[in-house]
């Protein structure tokens, strides 16, 4: 007989891994029971005695359909502000009011109102609207403009003209060095209208509204279940399954499959821990791990397990834990092995602990 969290809600398909419909997103300010209803004005609770869960695919159906609705809205809110901006103006040209001519008014983009010099600055600005991306490179990636190819040839050139004054690391474009050196300021001047959270880069900014807040999933693995934002995402996800490690370090020629590591791992050798904890005063080399490390102190624990509802403060040690339900060999995976005792541990951290027993005797 099957369980009700079995059960998806939607499609009524019976699926062990469905996920709560009412808990689900709460983190990001509205559940996917509210996005339900919103779109559709369905109301769900514990008490209709019908299923509270939804399988993953249906999670992703819902949330690009929620998506669409909000989008959709908001589209109807601009053009209903932008059509009372212009009876304004034009009620205001009526009564005869002195108006500065623009000799550039005739170049407005009809979705935005941005006012543009001439026809072609117009002509790119609307790429933005229709995602018309004309200039593609020999890879394969794509651009609205043909200065961003330009900038984007240098990558396969190897020329990297600008340097890092702080940690010498070099760069392809001038933007992308900006943008670096926020890392080493703490400057994050891109907010987020929705939660508040700034960011370093437009780019991580656009990436965490599609993600966070959109639900956005467009670019889905083709070896695995897995679904990405962007196709930089996908891109590196790739790698887990090919296990290809294109960055390379200059120093010790450890390989890397992601850049971001391999910079984390550059400031190794180079000894830049920028990243100070303000409670303790402790040193990192990235803002990430500065950021783990926070939660010793607050005792934050973002990563629930989905089975039993524990909660962690680490990725990996809610990954580890997980091992537990896997059923395999009837119990959890215990395969990091101590060399002199043969005792079996299912973290390698739990080994390094015991080892350490071993060493003090």
């Amino acid at each position: 007989m099957l369980k009700s969290g079995e059960i998806c809600r939607l499609c009524t398909k019976s699926d062990n891994n469905t996920i709560s419909l009412i808990d689900n997103g709460r983190d990001c300010g509205i559940s996917l029971s509210e996005k339900l209803k919103e779109i559709s004005q369905i109301e769900i609770g514990p008490e209709d005695g019908m299923p509270i869960t939804v399988c993953p695919e249906c999670v992703e159906q819902l949330n690009l359909a929620y998506h669409f609705v909000s989008q959709c809205r908001k589209s109807q809110e601009w053009f209903s502000e932008f059509r009372k901006r212009n009876c304004a103006e034009e009620a205001r040209k009526t009564e005869g009011c002195p108006k500065k001519k623009n000799r550039y008014s005739q170049f407005i983009c009809e979705l935005c109102g941005k006012i543009y010099q001439d026809r072609s600055s117009l002509s790119i600005h609307l790429r933005h609207h229709t995602g018309e991306t004309p200039f593609r490179c020999h890879c394969g990636k794509t651009f609205s403009v043909l200065g961003n190819l330009k900038s984007h040839m240098k990558i396969h050139s190897g020329i990297k003209e600008f340097m890092c004054e702080r940690c010498g690391q070099e760069f392809t474009t001038r933007a992308s060095l900006k943008c670096h050196e926020r890392l080493h300021s703490g400057e994050r001047p891109f907010s987020c209208r929705s939660c508040a959270r700034t960011f370093s880069s437009k780019s991580n900014l656009s990436t965490h509204e599609k993600f966070i807040h959109h639900g956005l999933k467009p670019y889905p693995c083709s070896q695995c279940t897995k679904a990405f934002t962007t196709t930089s995402d996908l891109r590196n996800h790739s790698r887990s399954h090919s296990g290809e490690k294109p960055y390379q370090c200059d120093v010790c020629q450890k390989s890397f499959s992601l850049a971001s590591n391999a910079s984390a791992h550059r400031k190794i050798h180079i000894g830049d821990r920028s990243f100070q904890c303000e409670m303790c005063k402790k040193k990192f080399l990235t803002r990430a791990a500065l950021k783990i490390h926070t939660r010793t102190h607050t005792g934050e624990k973002i990563f629930s397990c989905t089975v039993c509802e524990k909660s962690f403060s680490h990725r990996n040690s809610l990954a580890a834990h997980l091992i537990c339900h896997s059923g395999a060999s009837g119990g959890s995976r215990r395969t990091f092995e101590c060399s002199v005792c043969k005792k079996k541990y299912t973290r390698s951290s739990s080994l390094q602990a015991h080892r350490k027993k071993h060493e003090e005797v």
